[in-house]
């Protein structure tokens, strides 16, 4: 391998693969600079005792790296089958990446679990549907190592369809479980929504308040107007009787 006293060092992936190969067999490997001045030829060897003992931790490490991130997982969709009484295998693997992930990051806060069934005969059948999907959920979490107050679970039946539920297509897209990671930012955001919503339910609240105000106050105005205007008739008709003229019709 050769060394350049003006551009270093460099290697390419299948170099690098031999050096680290090299090394790792108790092999040192030297480089060498292309000088054309004699004399001037530089040699750096690369010693190779110690280094399997520390290439082999690297190696654990890059194993154990987790190959997802918290925006990946953050926001989870699971569909269970009509009738279904247990998780799917698909199901378990997608939790088992969330357990994974959680138990490496302790940003986390927590996880909201949210599961919705597909249109049924009654609501109550929708909700108790829905309440053990997500307790389908919250206890393979719980099996797998999480705290049970790190969850948090709720079931909303029928109420929030996604799809057409007159249709299977429709329907199964309807039968889901969402799962939502917590981290103090995504916990900031939410609480900035939430107070969003608040703030335009109360505007708007005001503004309704004030409108109906304006219309008491219009309609009060009206009627005074009326009964001042009815005392005015009233009076000029007595008048015109004290005068001796006949009333008006």
């Amino acid at each position: 391998m050769t060394l350049s006293a003006t551009t270093g060092l460099r290697l390419n992936a299948a170099q690098l693969k031999t050096l680290a190969e090299s090394l790792e067999g108790g092999t040192n490997v030297v480089f060498s600079s292309a000088s054309a001045n004699e004399g001037s030829n530089l040699r750096v060897i690369v010693d190779a005792r110690n280094f399997a003992a520390s290439y082999a931790t690297y190696k654990r490490c890059v194993a154990n790296l987790i190959p997802y991130t918290f925006d990946q997982l953050s926001r989870t969709l699971i569909n269970y089958a009509s009738g279904a009484d247990v998780l799917s295998s698909a199901a378990k693997a997608q939790l088992d990446k969330i357990v994974r992930y959680t138990k490496a990051d302790n940003k986390v806060l927590g996880i909201l679990v949210d599961a919705h069934s597909d249109k049924h005969e009654t609501p109550e059948d929708a909700d108790r549907l829905s309440q053990q999907q997500a307790e389908l959920v919250a206890d393979y979490l719980i099996e797998k190592g999480l705290p049970a107050t790190f969850i948090t679970t709720r079931w909303h039946g029928d109420k929030f369809p996604i799809a057409d539920n007159k249709n299977a297509a429709g329907q199964a897209k309807n039968r889901r479980i969402t799962l939502r990671l917590e981290n103090e930012a995504s916990r900031k955001e939410m609480e900035r929504r939430v107070a969003a919503v608040k703030a335009a339910e109360q505007k708007a609240a005001a503004e309704q308040a004030a409108k109906v105000a304006a219309e008491a106050e219009k309609q009060a105005a009206a009627e005074a107007s009326s009964v001042t205007t009815s005392q005015l008739e009233q009076l000029v008709e007595k008048q015109n009787l004290n005068s001796g003229k006949q009333p008006s019709l």
